[in-house]
């Protein structure tokens, strides 16, 4: 398989998936008019392959989504003029996959697809080799992005300091989605009360009053059992409230960065 031929999909992975398994020189997507004329769509896909360590021929036919003769017609073209071709019939439209039906038993050429909950391809017809075959292909976060169009932008902390408290992650997330519908006044607390500069230090004494004030002059009290699950998972310790009048604990300087970034 020198040529393979694509149906172009809404979902981004069935565009890139099998290409990016068999590496074939050349592939030609079926896509409809939108991706057809954007020249931008057209090079994120091409940046994305080149991403991947690979340059392939990339080109873009212009295909009905609903007129099966007419996409039958065009398959029996690129066939005749790529007769090393292979269609994987992944994504598509309904009568794209039609059309690839009666073109499979035409032409003879193979067809083959890729089964997402057994993360393996399958031999349609004539496909051999992708007969039962599991795909190993791994992608990072960034490459979905890219696959999609979009861009992994850096984030305001460095990822060094990041990988400081990983573990803290999950704990951390349990407390956001108990506390979610009043997170923004328990975060912009903790900011209050809070040095604006803690320095290189790796933790850091917090004493403040029990309401401090809010935005546009409305007023924040603490939140008590939201510090207290930031005490058990260990964001802060020495926790100590007299409620109604004072806060004090001591706040652990890499888990701030975390809570800052929420």
């Amino acid at each position: 398989m020198n040529t393979l031929i694509e149906l172009y999909d809404e979902r981004a992975i069935e565009n890139v998936l099998a290409a990016d398994m068999f590496r074939p020189q050349r592939i030609i997507y079926l896509c409809p008019t939108e991706v057809a004329q954007s020249r931008e769509r057209q090079e994120q896909i091409g940046d994305f392959f080149r991403y991947r360590g690979w340059n392939p021929e990339l080109i873009f036919v212009e295909a009905s989504q609903y007129k099966v003769d007419r996409i039958l017609r065009q398959l029996l073209a690129i066939s005749e003029k790529y007769p090393d071709c292979a269609l994987d019939v992944t994504g598509g439209s309904d009568a794209e996959l039609f059309a690839a039906g009666l073109f499979a038993a035409q032409a003879k050429v193979c067809v083959f697809t890729y089964s997402r909950r057994k993360n393996r391809f399958y031999n349609i017809s004539g496909a051999e080799f992708a007969e039962n075959l599991p795909c190993n292909i791994l992608y990072s976060v960034k490459d979905f992005f890219l696959m999609a169009g979009g861009t992994l932008l850096p984030g305001r902390v460095d990822n060094g300091i990041l990988k400081e408290y990983l573990d803290d992650i999950d704990p951390f997330f349990d407390c956001f989605l108990r506390y979610r519908r009043d997170w923004t006044n328990i975060i912009t607390y903790m900011q209050r009360v809070s040095p604006a500069e803690y320095g290189q230090v790796p933790s850091m004494y917090v004493r403040g009053n029990y309401t401090v004030k809010g935005e546009r002059g409305g007023r924040i009290t603490a939140k008590e059992e939201a510090l207290q699950d930031f005490q058990r998972i260990g964001f802060i310790r020495d926790l100590d409230i007299v409620s109604g009048e004072r806060v004090s604990f001591c706040l652990m300087k890499a888990k701030y960065i975390a809570i800052r970034i929420w």
